[in-house]
């Protein structure tokens, strides 16, 4: 090889070199760079989280603060104690502790039931309407899980019947009223009831929960007891398909469900009897598993 030829490829290999030496010292300045980045991403998802978990702490103390609160006022049983619990009731923000609270203002009334006023009254039944909500809540997961499992099990159904189906159900829904229609307001210490029409029983299922509901409704003004318990708010409800699915229903049956106690049997009873005079079908007395004090439910599902 020339001298030259040599000198021209030594001169090439330390350019070369000269290049890479130049792209490694960039690459390794990249790699600082991100690295600040990364650590600076670190630092801000941590400083983030430790605001998170103050601002938990914090809500923590005040709802511990507010739980307080609403066990004094309950425990004064002075004129507008039970007004202002409910109101500190209604700032609860966990559902489950709302409920519980609920109840105790619920139990509280009954403690001092003749020496209600009004506005007491009133905070009776935002703990009745709080135990009510509370119990579907917990319902509402099971049905919205059956939902997802029914609809993505549709396409295996016949397309007449899905059709036919689809049809009643249109036809039913349109007749329907809206959900929660009070049809008597009864008394505020009284057991409320809830008639269900069932979306499944189409127009059959509507007529007789209106008919129960309107039975009870009379009742309400003439009476205002049933089973010698006072009657209190009745309801018209309307049970869709997909919570029918989620279970805990009496699927395709005329039931009333009442709670694990004598007194609320005893209504049951006396309710069953109510929706065979006044519907023409048996009922029968079931339990129910939601657990809400001074309420019960009542099914006309029966095709």
């Amino acid at each position: 090889m020339a001298e030259g030829s040599f000198n021209n490829w030594v001169s090439g290999i330390a350019a070369l070199l000269g290049l890479v030496s130049t792209g490694a010292a960039s690459y390794g300045a990249w790699q600082a760079e991100l690295a600040k980045q990364k650590a600076g991403d670190a630092q801000l998802a941590a400083e983030t989280a430790g605001r998170a978990f103050a601002e938990l702490q914090y809500r923590d103390k005040q709802q511990f603060e507010l739980y307080g609160k609403i066990e004094g006022l309950l425990k004064e049983a002075s004129d507008g104690s039970l007004v202002l619990a409910a109101t500190y009731v209604a700032l609860v923000g966990d559902p489950r502790a709302k409920a519980v609270w609920c109840a105790a203002v619920l139990n509280y009334a009954h403690i001092r039931e003749t020496a209600l006023t009004p506005a007491e009254r009133n905070a009776v039944l935002y703990a009745k309407e709080c135990l009510s909500d509370a119990a579907e809540q917990r319902a509402e997961p099971v049905a919205v899980a059956a939902a997802k499992m029914v609809a993505g099990t549709a396409p295996l159904v016949a397309a007449p019947m899905v059709a036919a189906t689809t049809t009643a159900t249109a036809t039913a829904t349109a007749a329907r009223w809206p959900d929660k229609k009070i049809v008597a307001q009864g008394k505020a210490l009284g057991y409320d009831i809830d008639v269900f029409a069932c979306e499944s029983g189409g127009a059959a299922s509507r007529t007789r929960a209106e008919q129960l509901a309107a039975r009870l409704a009379l009742q309400s003004s003439q009476t205002g007891k049933i089973a010698h318990a006072d009657l209190g708010r009745v309801r018209l409800r309307w049970l869709s398909l997909a919570q029918e699915a989620g279970g805990g229903y009496p699927a395709g049956r005329n039931q009333v469900q009442a709670d694990d106690d004598r007194s609320e049997e005893r209504i049951a009873e006396a309710l069953a009897l109510l929706g065979e005079e006044a519907t023409g079908q048996s009922f029968t007395a079931g339990r129910s598993a939601s657990g809400t004090d001074f309420y019960l439910s009542v099914f006309a599902c029966a095709p």
